[in-house]
């Protein structure tokens, strides 16, 4: 924090408002439990911000999934490699627009008559990931990048050697020496392991899936040791909505619901549209669950468990095109008597988006 001037030291104003901060603590461990590393971080307190005052703007931009699908597709098809690189303490090298204050941590020796005036954003501060996002933009967009129109998150410079930010790169060496001149990175070499998708580089191109994630799930909710199924819901089943008896003998039992829908939707999202619609039809009951929905969802995670290895593979044959195919039934939802559609896109006939 010093080296990158996150802060100046100055008295105390009346009119300050200063943000409490707090500091959180991790242990690394290595597959044997040892710990290889501390790590501390210092964390304002950003539920005390006044909007207005203290921020007026908080939503940063994240990068669509299918946008990291069509970026590994194209590496694919043009036998590119694919990197990725994390920034150390990233929010800390993005400069603030607000004035805002933080009180003394502890630990640090200042005198309780002063306040910590910030330069930079800080882990907590309901602006810090905007403000980087900003921060990052402007350098990208100064050193000849430009932004892509249909994702805030996707980079591009270049057409003979072509470099992509998300991140697709050809001449990944100068890039990599370039932006590390820039701010404190580090290399991670080619990209493995991608916000929670296992990626699997191969002659034949890349493939993408979550074994790992889908086994810690299976894990935690116990189904592992049930015998294979091959199909996620059972064929032609039309859930209900609860009565209200159901609801209440649900919600005598504890069970939570939404987390397990929420952890098969991001795997659903992510590398797993055959399980789509099933998730799509059990988040109807989101609200109000029964014990009848709880074993369908538990039905579709022991179906995710046995078919695993399951891969999304990006293969270097595929032709530079783009085709979609959808379809709708005609109001055969039973719960609403609505219609239910869906869609697949394809670029380089690698399935990108659904």
């Amino acid at each position: 924090m010093q080296t990158l001037e996150v802060w100046t030291i100055r008295d105390k104003i009346p009119k300050d408002h200063p943000i409490t901060c707090t500091w959180v603590f991790k242990v690394t461990e290595d597959n044997q439990k040892r710990v290889i590393e501390h790590k501390e971080r210092l964390c304002a307190q950003g539920f005390h911000q006044i909007q207005g005052l203290d921020y007026s703007q908080n939503f940063s931009p994240t990068g669509q999934i299918s946008s990291l699908r069509a970026l590994i597709s194209n590496a694919a098809v043009n036998t590119l490699q694919f990197h990725q690189m994390d920034m150390k303490s990233v929010f800390l090298n993005a400069p603030l627009n607000e004035s805002i204050c933080l009180a003394v941590p502890e630990g640090i020796d200042i005198p309780i008559t002063k306040f910590l005036h910030l330069n930079k954003a800080i882990y907590g501060l309901k602006q810090a990931p905007l403000a980087w996002y900003n921060h990052l933009a402007k350098w990208l967009i100064s050193v000849g990048f430009v932004c892509s129109l249909s994702d805030s998150c996707v980079f591009y410079r270049g057409e003979s050697y072509p470099i992509w930010i998300y991140i697709h790169v050809d001449d990944i060496k100068s890039f990599k020496e370039e932006i590390q001149g820039k701010f404190d990175m580090k290399d991670l070499g080619k990209a493995n392991l991608l916000l929670g998708r296992k990626i699997l580089h191969n002659k034949a191109g890349f493939s993408l899936f979550q074994e790992h994630y889908i086994k810690n799930i299976a894990k935690n909710f116990n189904i592992t040791k049930l015998a294979p199924i091959n199909t996620p819901l059972k064929p032609g089943l039309q859930l209900t909505k609860a009565s209200e008896w159901e609801i209440e003998a649900f919600q005598k039992l504890g069970l939570n619901y939404r987390s397990i829908i929420g952890a098969l939707n991001y795997i659903s999202m992510n590398t797993r549209p055959d399980i789509t619609f099933a998730i799509s039809h059990l988040s109807q009951f989101l609200e109000q669950p029964s014990l009848r929905h709880w074993v369908a969802s538990l039905q579709v995670l022991h179906y995710l468990y046995h078919t695993k290895e399951k891969t999304l593979n990006y293969h270097n044959k595929g032709k530079c095109n783009i085709i979609s195919y959808a379809d709708a039934d005609w109001g055969n939802l039973l719960i609403n008597q609505r219609s239910v559609g869906g869609y697949t896109l394809f670029l380089n006939h690698h399935l990108i988006s659904w």
